[in-house]
């Protein structure tokens, strides 16, 4: 019987990847993820148009620039999804793109990784520095003494510090709700709200008179 229905897969592996080990294909809502036991080390899209697959391919390189990890494109004609799915488990398939770092090349994306990783925080340390200064003017008691003070040699860690900070502002009702909504959505580093965990700073409130 001939197939004459084809899918494009998308199939990532992660360094931990081990095809000689006893894996399993397990189905989500919209792919399926390799597991080594139950610790996922690859996963599969299955797409039927092939410049979908391109975009997601070109995502997915950027989830593979580590050395180890490796994203392929492939076209297998099946009858069903989960069909093409088993394929791409099987390294099935016409392969049609195929990425995998060198060593040397991965060390170049984790310098770049790194580069765009601090001037995201830079960007979001100015607006939590401007978010620390709007609330301590509009509640000029409160005690400043604990404002987080910068770190310029890593402004990752610094974005945790004042994280938590703003958080604590919230919690003692110095932020609004809508406040930190609207906060949130400028964010690029995209830290979790804090303001109900153990994380978030104790700020007392010092109301005005």
């Amino acid at each position: 019987m001939a197939f004459t229905t084809g899918y494009f897969l998308i199939v990532t592996k992660s360094a931990d990847f081990d095809s000689k080990k006893p894996l399993r294909l397990v189905p989500f809502k919209e792919y399926w993820c390799i597991e080594d036991k139950n610790w996922g080390v690859g996963d599969i899209f299955v797409c039927e148009r092939e410049d979908a697959a391109r975009r997601l391919f070109d995502f997915k390189k950027i989830c593979s620039r580590k050395y180890g990890h490796e994203t392929s494109m492939r076209f297998a004609r099946t009858l069903t999804r989960a069909g093409a799915a088993k394929k791409g488990f099987a390294g099935e398939g016409e392969i049609i793109e195929y990425f995998r770092p060198t060593r040397e090349e991965a060390e170049q994306y984790a310098k770049e990784d790194r580069e765009m990783e601090f001037t995201l925080a830079r960007e979001d340390l100015a607006r939590y520095r401007e978010m620390i200064d709007t609330a301590h003017r509009r509640f000029p008691k409160i005690d400043q003494s604990a404002i987080p003070a910068p770190w310029p040699d890593d402004p990752t860690r610094e974005v945790i510090h004042v994280d938590h900070y703003v958080c604590g502002l919230a919690r003692c009702g110095a932020i609004s709700e809508a406040e930190m909504v609207e906060f949130r959505k400028s964010l690029k580093t995209g830290y979790s709200d804090h303001r109900f965990t153990a994380l978030a700073d104790e700020i007392v409130m010092v109301p005005n008179d």
